[in-house]
């Protein structure tokens, strides 16, 4: 058999485009609680009333939670925009954590851009981030910010942002808050 290595450049994308590991257990990430509501949650494991921007209720997930309007709980949410500002997706965040870059439908997030790295995908599942995706998700190109699509008015403490998606090469507009400080 002849080595051909052409077909071993051939595989990395392949091998890059390889979905996130969903979590095998809950684990204990951190929501905005509500002004005057009381933290009541079957996985509550603390409260930190001590944030800059409000307090944060830690709860054990598997996912990230779809809070009703009437729960005391609140995610954060970064939002894909087309290039006149239409919105592509979502995905809900836990408190602190923003933007790191994108595989497909996956988002890279960490806690204060600094620790935690963790997948996340627009219907809130949770994904196991490798060494390698921690290494991006704490420092490298991946995340640029950038002006808005006119028109478009981001919340409060919200940017516009630049994103690498990997496996593609390209770069994709995301309006996402930044750390709370």
């Amino acid at each position: 058999m002849r080595f051909r290595p052409w077909l071993i450049l051939a595989a990395v994308p392949l091998l890059l485009a390889v979905a996130p590991q969903p979590v095998t257990a809950p684990i204990a990430l951190g929501f905005w609680l509500k002004e005057g509501a009381t933290p009541a949650h079957p996985g509550l494991v603390g409260v930190d009333a001590d944030g800059p921007c409000g307090t944060v209720a830690r709860l054990q997930v598997d996912r990230i939670p779809d809070f009703k309007p009437s729960d005391p709980f609140a995610v954060a949410e970064a939002v894909e925009l087309d290039s006149k500002g239409a919105t592509i997706r979502r995905w809900r965040l836990p408190a602190d954590y923003v933007v790191g870059a994108l595989d497909g439908d996956w988002l890279l997030t960490a806690y204060a851009g600094k620790s935690d790295p963790l997948w996340i995908d627009p219907a809130g599942r949770l994904g196991v981030a490798s060494a390698a995706d921690a290494r991006i998700a704490l420092g490298d190109d991946s995340v640029m910010v950038v002006a808005c699509p006119a028109g478009v008015t981001v919340p409060d403490g919200a940017q516009c942002l630049s994103v690498r998606d990997r496996p593609q090469h390209a770069r994709r507009i995301i309006a996402a808050p930044g750390v709370c400080s």
